[in-house]
């Protein structure tokens, strides 16, 4: 309505998640009318509340090998013992699946809403000024 193109940020593997959340949130990103976004595997951050949980379950420890612990943001590229897995509900595979199914469907959004930009109004709009474009796109990827 105001023109806001909105992207959104999920994080899925919270200890709680059951997999209704994970079909909820999908059929949220369905229905939206988001531009994209991203799904990240929630990691126990030494300080965060998942790092107390993830202690207090044995999951983490230490003096363990802190690279287990970056960030994951190519969920397609995980394996299924590439994250430490904090939901009590879901095992690894139904989490990577899930996260790969909400990874494309916000994918497929953000190519929807380039296609959106190229309509004849606005390539002669960019035609007659490049710079004006310019900025915009570069607005968009920033």
């Amino acid at each position: 309505k105001l023109l806001f193109n909105v992207k959104a940020s999920f994080v899925i593997n919270n200890p709680e998640e059951e997999l209704i959340y994970l079909e909820l949130t999908y059929k949220f990103i369905k229905e939206s009318p988001l531009y994209g976004g991203f799904v990240n595997i929630a990691i126990p951050l030494p300080g965060t509340p998942y790092w107390d949980y993830a202690m207090d379950e044995g999951l983490v420890s230490h003096n363990m090998c802190f690279d287990e612990l970056t960030i994951k943001t190519d969920i397609k590229s995980l394996q299924e013992n590439g994250f430490i897995k904090l939901s009590k509900n879901i095992n690894h595979s139904e989490i990577l699946a899930w996260g790969v199914r909400i990874q494309k469907e916000l994918h497929k959004k953000e190519v929807s809403s380039l296609k959106k930009l190229f309509t004849i109004n606005n390539l002669k709009i960019a035609i007659q000024n490049p710079s004006l474009a310019i900025k915009y796109f570069k607005s968009l990827f920033s």
